[in-house]
């Protein structure tokens, strides 16, 4: 029986729910429906990535193809789907033999403390976003996206820093 790979399976099912959600959403408008809302709660990574290739094509003047029948989202915020829910995926396959990890490498204090930052940044979001609820045109359904980035912010603050601490560990000599 071969095992549940979630690195392809994760990805691939993030994909249709987010194209569902946003078909739901529909064209864009100056409101924020609650389907769309939910689709950048659950991707809030991604959408960081496509906003920050947002300001940069403001900003350099050049801008990318949109997908076909979806103008709610640029092609770099699916690209951003596909790549964080392959890395939880990845994560999720790897769970097992990560556990039993007896040395660090350089690359893990900067990536552990990167997670942790981001973290950071969600929580920091997500404050924003309970403190002025109805700053925007997005309503009362701005409490769900709040909600969603918050549970991103706290399972990357807890993934983070936990790492932080089993890598401290494992770098005091014994």
């Amino acid at each position: 029986m071969r095992k549940l790979r979630f690195a392809i399976l994760l990805p691939v099912i993030q994909v249709a729910i987010a194209i569902i959600l946003l078909r739901l959403a529909g064209p864009p408008g100056f409101s924020y429906p609650p389907t769309l809302l939910i689709c950048w709660g659950v991707n809030a990574p991604a959408k960081l990535l496509a906003a920050a290739v947002s300001s940069l094509e403001t900003g350099m003047g050049w801008e990318l193809p949109g997908f076909p029948s979806i103008d709610v989202v640029d092609p770099i915020f699916f690209l951003g789907i596909i790549v964080v829910w392959f890395l939880v995926g990845f994560a999720l396959d790897r769970r097992n033999s990560l556990r039993q990890q007896t040395e660090i490498n350089i690359f893990d204090f900067p990536l552990h403390g990167s997670l942790a930052a981001l973290g950071g940044l969600f929580l920091y979001l997500a404050m924003l976003d309970f403190a002025e609820p109805s700053a925007s045109n997005m309503g009362a359904h701005r409490f769900t996206h709040a909600t969603l980035v918050l549970l991103w912010s706290a399972s990357l603050i807890w993934l983070g820093g936990r790492k932080l601490l089993q890598d401290v560990r494992l770098r005091r000599p014994r």
